[in-house]
């Protein structure tokens, strides 16, 4: 399984979204901006099995093209303040557009519905019930020093609540 990270321009985003859901994907969409032209973005988390990422790369190449865009050269430092330019300042044509893919594998899909069993979908597709038999528990990962991602999807309202329970709970 893998966790496909799209950041596309949301111009594609609508088409995008109507184009993986025709073929039974659904994501998490995200509205990010651009850091270098502050232009509006999209931020899309797809979780989907291993033999299914082509068509979420079909999906994108078929929806997020680039574009020839005219945007104002005039730069900006780190506080916010425009730095001088000598001259006269002339929009500057640039490509925008695209997508850009990030993929993560995935060790472990737990879907938490409030207060009942914890069902969960291993990266081999197998359900199971128990949260301790889908995967190695803390100490058991080969390398000692290794990082995991840790991504979750809640409601707003939810929110800091599970934030409180992460907290509270023991990190070591």
């Amino acid at each position: 399984m893998q966790l496909l990270i799209v950041i596309a321009q949301d111009e594609d985003a609508g088409l995008l979204s109507q184009r993986l859901s025709a073929v039974n994907l659904r994501a998490t969409k995200i509205d990010t901006v651009g850091g270098f032209l502050a232009r509006g973005n999209v931020t899309l988390l797809i979780g989907v099995e291993d033999g299914r990422v082509e068509d979420v790369f079909d999906a994108i190449r078929a929806t997020c093209h680039t574009r020839r865009r005219f945007v104002n050269p005039l730069m900006s430092s780190a506080d916010g303040l425009a730095l001088s330019v000598p001259g006269p300042i002339l929009p500057m044509e640039v490509e925008i557009g695209g997508a850009v893919v990030f993929s993560l594998p995935v060790r472990r899909l737990v879907l938490m519905h409030g207060g009942g069993p914890r069902p969960v979908a291993t990266k081999d597709g197998d359900a199971v019930e128990s949260k301790e038999s889908a995967g190695p528990e803390r100490g058991e990962d080969a390398g000692a020093n290794a990082t995991s991602l840790v991504l979750s999807i809640v409601r707003y309202e939810d929110a800091d609540k599970v934030v409180s329970g992460l907290l509270a709970g023991d990190t070591a």
